[in-house]
Parts: structure tokens; sequence; C-alpha cells
């Protein structure tokens, strides 16, 4: 997984033949990453990049919400407490309550990003030019967390951004903003979906998180994962409650690393690893 502001470009620069979709099962090499001390980031050799396999949408999401089921944390605030801790970079939770969502106005693209979009056209005239996008997909949402605050983020996934240059093309003006919300806030916030949600940090401000991406399946898989008395989510809640009531003590686990047998989800266009491998985590690192 990745937050990376760049790529949208690298998976552009990829050979046909090695571009996938979103929960594309995919196999490449990768290395440490020098520099990066988050557990999960690693350089990837992409051009040793295959793809594989694509994990269906069938039957309400079961085959996926299977391989992603065993890395949901009890919520954001103890995600952002498993970084003070063991420098935890990504994780998946799913809220208590979704409360709002709105598109607000974007910042203007900083130079740096602007010059790389030229850059990009310079090096390949058949790739579409890199737009930036005006609005952002803001939601609003609490954690199962007794004492959360709240949290307002903005949704950092590539896909987003396409939907909204697509709907815009389609739609225009006058139409791309309900169109945004349809799709990205009422077919997906449903009483019969439990959206989780993604986030992850960049190495230079690590305890600051970005939401990149949403899961949604139906909700009875997610009901039937709870009712696991040994879930790996319910037992790393039930000892982050028990650390809470106590305020004192060794901090509650991490939840299970993100590898490539479990998941390895790239933020922007969503690939799944199922190999047998070690831990994979970040293959886009910043």
């Amino acid at each position: 997984m990745a937050a990376s502001a760049w790529a949208e470009p690298a998976f552009r620069l990829l050979a046909e033949e090695a571009q996938f979709s979103k929960y594309s099962v995919v196999e490449l090499e990768v290395r440490t990453h020098q520099g990066d001390s988050r557990p999960e980031s690693l350089r990837p050799n992409l051009d040793t990049l295959k793809v594989l396999d694509r994990i269906p949408p069938s039957d309400g999401w079961r085959q996926r919400y299977a391989h992603v089921e065993p890395l949901v944390a009890p919520s954001l605030c103890a995600i952002k407490r498993y970084q003070e801790t063991n420098r935890t970079s990504l994780g998946l939770f799913r809220p208590a309550e979704i409360t709002g969502f709105r598109l607000a106005p974007a910042e203007p693209w900083p130079a740096s990003k602007a010059a790389m979009a030229d850059q990009m056209d310079l090096l390949d005239q058949d790739l579409r030019r890199l737009e930036w996008v005006p609005l952002e997909f803001r939601y609003t949402f609490r954690c199962a967390d007794h004492n959360c605050p709240g949290h307002d983020m903005a949704l950092r996934d590539w896909e987003a951004g396409e939907s909204y240059r697509k709907f815009l093309r389609k739609y225009g003006e006058a139409g791309v903003r309900e169109k945004l919300r349809e799709r990205w806030y009422e077919r997906m916030v449903t009483p019969n979906r439990a959206v989780h949600l993604f986030v992850g940090n960049i190495a230079a401000h690590p305890k600051t998180f970005m939401l990149l991406g949403l899961f949604y399946p139906n909700d009875r898989w997610s009901r039937a994962a709870f009712r696991k008395a040994c879930s790996p989510c319910e037992r790393a809640a039930a000892l982050d409650r028990k650390h809470r009531r106590a305020n004192s003590g060794p901090p509650s686990p991490a939840p299970p690393a993100i590898t490539s047998r479990s998941l390895s989800w790239h933020a922007d266009h969503g690939a799944i690893s199922l190999q047998k491998q070690p831990p994979l985590g970040r293959i886009w690192g910043e």
C-alpha cells in the first residue's frame, strides 16, 4: 500500500502487460527500502511485476473480505497508538459510524508536482496529461474507541480522481458533484455494506495518517467475522480496551503484519498479492 503522490505516474509507465486492475493478484520482487524505517516500506522491482489473477466480487465480496479480515484493527485511534509503539504506517479498520461526506475545494498542485506532470508528457507523448482535480473527497467518522474525538479525512485514492475526470466529461460542471456524491457516498455507505477504511502515513510525517481507500463488502461477512471468538481483531480490541481501563502496563499489540499471503494492497490501484513470500507491505515507497 502506498500514500505516494507519484503513484499515478509510476503506474502509467508500467508496460501494458504489467498494468493491473483493482483486486488483482500480482507477483514482484522487492528489496529493503534504505532510509525508511517504516516496517511496511519496501522498494519494488517493477520489471519483475506479473499479473497472476483477480479476486472476483461475487457473493458480496466474500473472497475479498476473507483476505482482508485478519488485518482489521480496532480503530484509527488504535492504529495511531501502534505507530507510537511499533512505527506502524499502514492500517485497516471499520469506523463505528460514518457521519458525513462532502466535496471540498482542493489545494492547487505544488510547483514540484506540476513540473512532474509536464515532464511525464515529454517522456511519453502517448500518455494522457496528468490533470489536477479541484475537489477533495472528505469523510467524517467516529472510531469504535470510547474516547474518539472524531475524524475528518480527505480520500487520496487515485480512482476518486479518475471518477471526477470521467463524470466531468460525461455530465459537465452541472452534474459532476451529484454523480460523485452518489458514487462515493450514497452507493457505498448503506446499511448492507460494512465500510472499512485503509489509512497510511508518509515517512516525513509518520504521525499523520491519510485516507488511502475504502473497502465495502457485504455486512454479513463482517458480522460473521466479529462473532469468531478467536478473531485477531477481537483479541486486539479486547486487549486495547483492557489497556485503556488500566491506564498502565504494555500497550496492546499491533494487528497482524500485512504480508503478501494476506494482503499487499496498492492504495491507488488496489493490488492484492497472495504469494507465500515475506511481507510486501508498501510497494510504492515515498
